[in-house]
């Protein structure tokens, strides 16, 4: 994606998860999303919301049964990859499936945004990649609604080495040891906060308890 003249960063969506609080893949969580009756799955409302503010590259990183309902939603520029890492690894075993497969420099950007939320408003977005660009230079930005941080996050692709260990560590603990170079940025949108852990969530912020998408559903063109 290339906002202004900042440099182009890759769109990583971890949504590997088994959802086992939610009662179902994340991933495939059904969302409302404009006049669509049915939802989307949310992993496809991330990447959809990337794409159509001009993200030239979104990868979704899934399981494999996961990816072969999303697979139906194919279009330019959203690339699924299956990740097979331990359960027990969480969310840093999806990043380290995507920083293996991901071909890019060690001075590019990747935003890290987690499935398990609703996506952000397109300023969130403009806000953390305007920062990357200024002095002085972090190593990573992510957004600050009202105190509290959130999602997701801008890091430079070689600061994110550590997650290719074996036993990678926690995106925040990467974070934690650059300290002063990450940057957070106020933001207005309190959804780069929210986080959806249960069905009860999924409520609270949409009105509406969400359901699983089936394969027997419409897909978008």
């Amino acid at each position: 994606m290339n906002i202004g003249s900042n440099p182009s960063y890759v769109v990583v969506i971890v949504a590997a998860g088994q959802g086992r609080r939610m009662g179902g893949p994340k991933a495939l969580l059904t969302v409302p999303t404009g006049d669509m009756t049915s939802g989307e799955p949310l992993a496809i409302a991330h990447a959809r919301a990337h794409l159509d503010r001009g993200a030239k590259r979104v990868v979704v990183v899934v399981r494999a049964e996961v990816a072969a309902v999303l697979a139906r939603f194919a279009r330019p520029g959203l690339e699924l990859v299956m990740s097979s890492a331990p359960d027990a690894l969480g969310p840093a075993g999806s990043l380290r499936t995507a920083l293996q497969y991901l071909d890019v420099a060690p001075d590019a950007w990747v935003l890290v945004q987690p499935v398990d939320a609703p996506p952000v408003a397109p300023e969130v977005v403009s806000a953390l990649a305007a920062r990357i660009q200024a002095e002085p230079r972090p190593r990573a930005v992510r957004p600050l609604f009202e105190g509290r941080r959130g999602h997701p996050v801008l890091v430079s692709r070689s600061a994110m080495e550590p997650l290719l260990a074996a036993a990678p560590p926690p995106l925040r603990d990467v974070l934690a040891v650059l300290g002063d170079d990450v940057v957070d940025v106020p933001v207005g949108d309190r959804a780069c906060v929210v986080g959806f852990d249960t069905p009860d969530d999924v409520a609270a912020w949409y009105g509406e308890v969400g359901s699983f998408y089936a394969i027997d559903e419409p897909t978008f063109e």
